[in-house]
């Protein structure tokens, strides 16, 4: 009965050892091993000791030759890895503002530069707050000129019409005829004008910055998605 059992034991020992496959790494070193798969990439194999247990890998590129179980040997000496494919470079179009300028790619633009790109899009909702940016422009622009030539000419009918100062000793002033004192209102009325257009000047200064970065975030969105 012992000699029957020690015959078995025997027999289930060289078995394991028929199932057992050799990995020699190409550093030398000897896994002994119970393979399950052979990948394009790699091999996957369990510890004799732990059949149970995990699933190990190794890359094709640290083995240097497999002994399989039935005696047959396999070289990836000469395997070389596939290049990775490359990634496809992505070209970053947005818009960021900073202060009166505008960064696009490595360019440093104005917003008259800004407004070029973004109108390349053709797309209708973008254009139409370019147009609101312009607009807004044009009306800053009109008013801040409208302000320093009125400005010029209400000061130059108050001053033209102010009394004078009489020749006599006491240097008295004289009196304002009726038109004297009309040019002077109007001069005042023209002053105050003035300063309402620089207001409306200044007004659509901070509409069109406000338009301005409506417009490039909607642009920033549209170069995202398409």
């Amino acid at each position: 009965m012992r000699k029957s059992i020690i015959i078995i034991i025997s027999l289930l020992f060289c078995l394991a050892i028929k199932a057992q496959d050799t990995i020699i790494k190409r550093t030398g070193d000897k896994l002994v091993v119970k393979l399950m798969e052979i990948n394009a990439t790699d091999i996957k194999y369990k510890r004799l000791d732990l059949l149970d247990g995990p699933l190990f890998s190794l890359a094709k590129q640290e083995i240097s030759y497999i002994i399989y179980s039935n005696g047959t040997k396999d070289s990836f000496r000469d395997y070389v890895p596939a290049p990775a494919k490359p990634e496809f470079f992505v070209q970053d179009l947005s818009i960021q503002q900073s202060g009166k300028y505008f960064y696009y790619k490595e360019w440093k633009l104005l917003e008259r530069d800004m407004l070029i790109v973004v109108k390349k899009q053709n797309d209708q909702k973008i254009n139409l707050m370019a147009k609101a940016v312009e607009r807004d422009r044009f009306i800053q622009n009109m008013t801040s000129d409208a302000s320093v030539t009125i400005g010029i000419i209400g000061a130059y009918l108050y001053l033209k019409n102010q009394p004078r100062r009489g020749g006599g000793r006491r240097g008295g002033y004289t009196g304002q005829s009726a038109a004297q004192v009309q040019g002077q209102k109007n001069g005042e009325y023209l002053m105050l004008g003035a300063i309402a257009c620089e207001l409306a000047s200044v007004y659509f200064i901070f509409d069109r910055k406000k338009n301005d970065r409506i417009l490039v975030g909607a642009y920033n969105q549209f170069v995202a998605i398409h």
